[in-house]
């Protein structure tokens, strides 16, 4: 949704789902021991291989020719709109349009699921952090999209439900 208010054309788009399913390809053989805790209670050492992960996951894809632009996206999933990311420290328009948008969409999932925090974050609560984080890990025209799909499918649920209670 985010993609195609974007204005990304419908392989574009593709590419961003598909970079969407397969965004952590690369924590195949990370062991689970590290994959429980939350990247904020990883040691310097786990931090270090667990931000291998995006290269890991794009050279897994790269040697099919469909998914060679959603393994590009997969390797910059990581990167922050400041520079301050990984794996190669691109910033604002360097990274992939889609890569901008998989970062959003990673990051408000992962907080609410407790990979990116110590704890679960409600959507709300989730939603804050990331709208806080505009302009250093995301890119706030981006942002402002994924709010306005986020607000969109509120009301379309808040609608469903009104429908259903009015049954």
């Amino acid at each position: 949704s985010v993609a195609r208010r974007a204005g990304m054309n419908e392989a574009a788009v593709q590419d961003v789902f598909l970079s969407g399913l397969l965004h952590d390809i690369g924590k195949i053989g990370l062991p689970d021991a590290l994959l429980a805790r939350s990247v904020t209670d990883m040691t310097g050492a786990d931090t270090v291989r667990y931000r291998r992960h995006p290269v890991a996951g794009e050279q897994a894809l790269m040697a099919l020719e469909e998914l060679r632009e959603a393994a590009r996206l997969v390797r910059a999933h990581h990167e922050r709109h400041d520079g301050k990311g990984y794996p190669d420290g691109l910033a604002g328009e360097q990274i992939p349009l889609g890569a901008r948008i998989l970062a959003i969409a990673n990051d408000y999932d992962g907080l609410q699921v407790g990979i990116v925090a110590p704890r679960k974050l409600s959507p709300a609560e989730a939603r804050k952090l990331i709208v806080d984080s505009r302009g250093k890990r995301y890119d706030p025209a981006v942002l402002d999209l994924f709010i306005e799909v986020l607000d969109q499918h509120q009301m379309e649920a808040n609608d469903q439900q009104a429908v259903s209670v009015g049954r």
